[in-house]
């Protein structure tokens, strides 16, 4: 699977709102956006909006693009799916991880052909 194709996926599971009693504990996926990211060229985000669009639209659970919110029980995943990556340098609170996908969601969503 591609790296956009990855990030369009994790990009729907981490913004996914299921019903009780069902819950979204997909913080972790926090973590890996934030290295996909970081294999992206910042030129080159149009084969990834592409990608999100076409799996927001398939599953048409919610739409592109999400609205990316931290869930009360996330923290300690979070900082769980950290362990053993502080030289990484990854966002350190779930806080600061959604606001980093956030901003990578906004580049994504504004990526045009150059």
């Amino acid at each position: 699977m591609t790296i956009p194709w990855q990030i369009a996926q994790k990009l729907h599971a981490v913004t996914a709102v299921l019903e009780a009693p069902r819950v979204n504990d997909r913080a972790h996926d926090l973590v890996d956006l934030q290295l996909l990211e970081g294999l992206l060229p910042d030129s080159d985000l149009l084969p990834t909006r592409s990608a999100c669009i076409a799996v927001f639209e398939a599953r048409a659970q919610h739409p592109w693009p999400p609205q990316v919110t931290a869930l009360p029980h996330w923290p300690p995943i979070y900082s769980g799916a950290l362990e053993g990556l502080d030289h990484l340098e990854l966002a350190a609170t779930v806080e600061e991880a959604v606001k980093a996908v956030r901003r990578f969601v906004e580049r994504i969503d504004v990526a045009t052909e150059t």
